[in-house]
């Protein structure tokens, strides 16, 4: 008789499909090696990459495309221990930065309207309060893409307004532009944090069982 919980069989199949680095090997790799199905470890729980998705850098204003796009990329991860679900995103300019999102925020503890995003993005400043901690609006941050949820996708449009604060966390409003955009966008806000490199350990690149999937 099987007694495990879906969850708990998740975690299982997960870890079977696990054939790790040899340890001398690892430091060969980092985050941008990583594909689906492969792992990592970092916070003392290991990882599998469940999707891995895109963000292309467009303009502000039109969604136009740009020259030299920047990149951005986000991996889903499944955690072998607790089964939970958790995104980190990268991107390489002239280094390599990685943030994980730590929580999803509720518009309404923002008490932000879109006018009042909208008044802050024109006017390159601005300030809100979530829990406790004020957050300054960062207008070099802020940005526009088209997001690929895989290569046969159609990029999805959305605006990303960044909030910081003194302790370096990151809020960040999202906007979602609907095809028909006579609609009003999706508004999503979410915190996140700066995950160093030196953090994470590569324990796989890619599947090895032709695509266990959570």
């Amino acid at each position: 008789m099987n007694c495990l919980s879906v969850q708990e069989e998740k975690i299982v199949a997960a870890i079977r499909s696990m054939y790790p680095i040899a340890v001398s090997q690892r430091h060969n790799y980092d985050i941008t090696d990583v594909k689906v199905g492969g792992f990592l470890s970092f916070r003392n729980q290991n990882w599998k990459v469940l999707e891995k998705s895109k963000y292309e850098e467009v303009k502000w204003g039109s969604f136009g495309k740009k020259k030299n796009p920047e990149l951005t990329h986000e991996l889903k991860l499944f955690s072998l221990k607790t089964g939970e679900i958790v995104y980190i995103e990268y991107s390489v300019d002239d280094e390599l930065s990685i943030y994980i999102t730590d929580k999803e925020v509720k518009l309404r503890d923002l008490n932000l309207s879109r006018t009042a995003l909208d008044e802050i993005s024109e006017e390159e400043e601005g300030v809100i309060s979530y829990n406790g901690s004020y957050f300054d609006y960062s207008d070099d941050e802020s940005w526009a893409a088209l997001y690929f949820k895989d290569e046969s996708s159609n990029g999805l449009k959305v605006r990303f307004y960044e909030f910081e604060n003194s302790s370096n966390q990151t809020l960040t409003v999202e906007l979602w532009q609907d095809e028909d955009e006579a609609e009003r966008p999706d508004r999503e806000a979410f915190l996140s944090s700066e995950l160093l490199s030196s953090e994470i350990v590569i324990l796989q690149i890619e599947d090895k069982l032709n695509g266990w999937r959570c």
